[in-house]
């Protein structure tokens, strides 16, 4: 009973966003894709930094304004990784391990754009403006041959 009300309410919910996203001044919707990442920063990652596939999801909106500008916000949450290759030795100069290590960043954004749309039969736009971003955690993690380490949380060591 309770699923059935909650799928009733979440199309009544749906339902109102579509109407709403109809009308011309004002738009909500969805937005979700992959991403890719790499780490900069230091000398032991600045260049073997390897492209790493991470996901944001979030709620959009949009005023539109006559003619060619509007006003955009969304509300995301983006998961960034980004992986690299690396080795550890022990004390007698052998291999202790081998493999990757990933980096995990989550974070709530909220960019605040501009927008200007131009053209007719075929619109093209650009935008412009700032975001917010707050990192929710931070993992690490590494995969490979020797000793297995487990993963860690370094949202603290993040925030300092």
């Amino acid at each position: 009973m309770k699923n059935r009300l909650f799928l009733v309410t979440l199309a009544i919910i749906l339902l109102s966003f579509n109407g709403i996203g109809q009308n011309e001044k004002f738009s909500v919707g969805i937005e979700a894709g992959p991403n890719m990442g790499v780490l900069y920063g230091n000398e032991a990652i600045n260049g073997n930094s390897q492209l790493g596939l991470g996901f944001s999801a979030g709620a959009a909106f949009q005023y539109n304004f006559p003619k060619l500008f509007s006003i955009r916000t969304k509300l995301v949450f983006e998961s960034e990784v980004a992986t690299h290759d690396v080795t550890f030795y022990g004390q007698n100069g052998s291999i202790f391990f081998e493999g990757k290590s990933i980096s995990e960043f989550n974070y709530i954004i909220l960019p605040v754009m501009a927008r200007i749309t131009l053209g007719n039969q075929f619109k093209f736009f650009g935008d412009f403006g700032g975001f917010i971003g707050v990192l929710i955690n931070n993992k690490q993690k590494y995969r490979g041959e020797g000793y297995q380490f487990p993963d860690t949380d370094n949202t603290s060591n993040m925030s300092r």
